[in-house]
């Protein structure tokens, strides 16, 4: 499974791309949709989407071609502050 060829992992984050924009796309529809019908519906493909993702993304993972990091915890306390300091403006 390491073996990966730079051409099968371009098409594999495409896919993982192309899901996300998909499942971005779902949810603007959701947020403008008045249709309980159709809300459900498109609901229920979003969900399957958002499935698709996860499974897309946990085998790029074990694929190594996403890679996690560990993040320094006074950088992460700075965002968090940053973020919650942006909140409060808009409120």
């Amino acid at each position: 499974m390491k073996n990966i060829k730079k051409c099968d992992k371009s098409y594999l984050m495409g896919i993982f791309n192309l899901e996300k924009n998909i499942s971005n796309e779902y949810n603007i529809f959701l947020n403008k949709s008045s249709n309980d019908y159709l809300y459900e519906n498109i609901f229920s493909m979003l969900e399957d989407t958002n499935d698709m993702i996860r499974e897309i993304y946990n085998l790029l993972y074990r694929l190594n071609i996403i890679k996690l990091f560990e993040v320094d915890s006074k950088v992460l306390d700075d965002n968090i502050n940053k973020l919650e300091s942006f909140i409060k403006k808009l409120a």
